[in-house]
């Protein structure tokens, strides 16, 4: 089973894990102690996350080996990082974008699919 994270979701997940912030999303809490116990995968986009730390950058936040600590997640976690960076982000809204989704929902459509080995329907050219 595959369990791509939303921006939002992403967050909490790695706020918790790289700065020990709790949160109190029982279904958050949920997915990541199935992903510990390596029982389903979890999608991580970096697209969402260079939000996340573009946004602690402006908030004056420390950025210090936060992008090594996310690579890191690896060990510990059963995750698929998903390199959805700019240019495909670009190339997925001129030319393939499903209009009546979200941008957010269609990466998390895309990395899904492509975690499940579901090919047909993740691109379309």
């Amino acid at each position: 089973m595959h369990h791509c994270l939303s921006k939002i979701e992403l967050q909490k997940v790695t706020d918790h894990k790289l700065a020990n912030i709790e949160f109190h999303d029982h279904s958050i809490k949920i997915l990541l102690e199935k992903a510990e116990n390596w029982e389903i995968s979890l999608g991580f986009l970096t697209y969402f996350y260079s939000m996340i730390i573009e946004k602690k950058l402006n908030d004056g936040e420390g950025i210090v080996d936060l992008i090594d600590k996310f690579y890191l997640l690896e060990n510990s976690l059963y995750v698929i990082i998903q390199e959805f960076d700019n240019n495909f982000v670009d190339h997925l809204i001129r030319n393939i974008r499903e209009k009546e989704l979200t941008l957010e929902d269609e990466l998390i459509r895309l990395q899904t699919n492509l975690a499940e080995y579901n090919y047909d329907k993740s691109l379309r050219f």
